[in-house]
């Protein structure tokens, strides 16, 4: 997660944050929590880029391993909308 940070990964892709997490977790169930997201992710603008890394909510550093590569892989599916790298790094200059 050092890496997300530092590097300052855009975590949700091209994908707004609510879409991006609705792939990940059933957000019906985490109905206050879609409206903060929505809130302060979307209209307000008013939490950090990296806001899902220090989030209870989701507890990235406890949470399953499954949980977590649902994240990084979103459904298993490796497409460009739904990762959260949604094009590969450029290569270092030799």
């Amino acid at each position: 997660m050092d890496t997300l940070i530092v590097d300052q990964v855009n975590w949700a892709g091209r994908l707004e944050e609510p879409g991006f997490l609705a792939r990940v977790w059933d957000l019906t169930e985490l109905a206050s929590t879609a409206r903060d997201v929505w809130q302060h992710g979307i209209n307000d603008h008013d939490w950090e880029d990296d806001w899902i890394l220090h989030e209870d909510r989701f507890d990235l550093a406890g949470c399953q391993d499954e949980v977590l590569a649902k994240l990084v892989l979103c459904s298993s599916a490796w497409t460009a909308s739904s990762t959260i790298f949604p094009r590969s790094p450029p290569l270092p200059r030799a």
